[in-house]
């Protein structure tokens, strides 16, 4: 490879890491929106369902099972919502790492004997859907993130005001500060982590599937 290549290589590669940040930025605030939008749900639910998970005074095991489906109930939109945010953001960058990594190898085409990788959208899906990502799927990630963010931190929340005996209204508030703070806060944190994962994976088979059919 000339030196000449291989500044031309580096140029578009610098530019499409650049591109990839702009994708990762977008989807960052999408998340941010869903977030936020479950801060506001979740707030309403807890206040509307205050008698019936705070006016306990055994905090039982089977108790605090009921709580933990309850939240499952209240957080599934969520969990939702984020597993297709981030799909949809990974095969738009696949698809978009394909299109510039063959672009990159082909000289924008001019090198003919440049193979294309054809792939559908479910073949590319296939890759972060309903192949595991470190051992595990995109969905399973995005539950994870719940339990051990929204969901323990209002257990605990509970078992607290059980264990010291607070009434329905120091119950709440302490769940509500958590669901906006620590709970959300730590969700936030793994969502936007998977977001970036799985849109760099989505850039490194996409070049890796125009390499192998280039050897």
């Amino acid at each position: 490879m000339t030196e000449e290549v291989a500044r031309y290589f580096l140029k578009r590669l610098l530019y499409w890491r650049n591109e990839l940040f702009r994708l990762d930025k977008a989807a960052v605030k999408d998340i941010e929106r869903t977030l936020q939008s479950l801060k506001v749900e979740l707030d309403k639910r807890l206040q509307a369902d205050a008698e019936g998970l705070a006016t306990v005074t055994d905090w039982t095991r089977e108790r605090l099972q009921a709580v933990s489906a309850w939240l499952d109930e209240a957080l599934a939109g969520a969990k939702f919502a984020l597993g297709d945010q981030i799909s949809n953001t990974t095969l738009e960058a696949a698809f978009a790492s394909l299109a510039e990594h063959q672009d990159i190898l082909s000289f924008e085409g001019t090198a003919s004997l440049v193979r294309a990788v054809g792939l559908t959208a479910e073949q590319v899906r296939s890759w972060f859907w309903e192949t595991a990502l470190g051992g595990e799927t995109l969905q399973g990630w995005v539950e994870r993130a719940f339990s051990t963010g929204v969901q323990q931190s209002l257990l605990e929340c509970l078992r607290k005001s059980g264990i010291e005996g607070k009434g329905i209204g120091a119950a709440v508030s302490r769940m509500l500060e958590a669901s906006v703070d620590e709970g959300i806060n730590i969700t936030k944190r793994e969502a936007i982590t998977l977001t970036r994962t799985y849109i760099q994976t989505a850039n490194v088979q996409a070049q890796r599937a125009v390499y192998d059919a280039n050897p």
